[in-house]
């Protein structure tokens, strides 16, 4: 057996057993969530998120589709109820449909979620940028990247450049942090 393909064997069991884990999760904060729902929906809403990305690992697309849509129909359920408290959840899970779609070519999908992500972003950013001006720049980077899939260069450039701008001004507070994002923007930018 090469190396490739031990890793490859190592890295399904690895999620294979994360499967096993977040399943059985999901069981117990199901049964929860009925009894609270309050308090634990928001749970089984992550722990759907978590379970697709390990279906995703070992290429169970279908199963990582339903999971990411039920998340999302809990995040926008939590939302109407509480929007001031469920709006990052909300943009969180769009952001990781949004991903699951790009990474599938499915780039209308990706384009209608990221750009729900971002409006949801920019106005959590508007009351408090230290948690959320970064989360921006990570969402118009992937929205760049969607609209560079749709060979739409104009409409990458301009949401690349948004992106750098927010990340250069963050770098200067927090370079550790922020650096490789700059040059990973940079970097596309250029090969526009």
């Amino acid at each position: 057996m090469s190396f490739r393909d031990f890793s490859l064997s190592l890295r399904a069991q690895i999620s294979n057993e994360a499967i096993r884990e977040y399943e059985q999760a999901l069981r117990t904060r199901r049964i929860l969530a009925k009894e609270n729902p309050e308090k634990y929906e928001n749970d089984v809403m992550a722990t759907l998120c978590n379970l697709a990305i390990a279906h995703s690992d070992v290429n169970d697309f279908k199963a990582a589709e339903c999971e990411l849509g039920e998340a999302l129909i809990i995040a926008r359920r939590l939302w109407k109820r509480d929007p001031e408290k469920d709006s990052a959840s909300l943009a969180s899970v769009l952001s990781d449909f949004a991903f699951f779609h790009l990474e599938r070519g499915r780039f209308a999908e990706a384009k209608r979620e990221y750009s729900e992500a971002l409006a949801i972003r920019r106005r959590l950013a508007d009351t408090n940028p230290e948690r959320f001006d970064g989360l921006v720049a990570k969402t118009l980077f992937y929205l760049a990247l969607v609209y560079e899939r749709l060979n739409r260069p104009a409409e990458a450039e301009s949401r690349y450049v948004e992106s750098l701008s927010i990340r250069c001004s963050l770098a200067k507070k927090l370079p550790e942090r922020y650096d490789c994002d700059v040059a990973s923007t940079l970097n596309n930018l250029a090969l526009l």
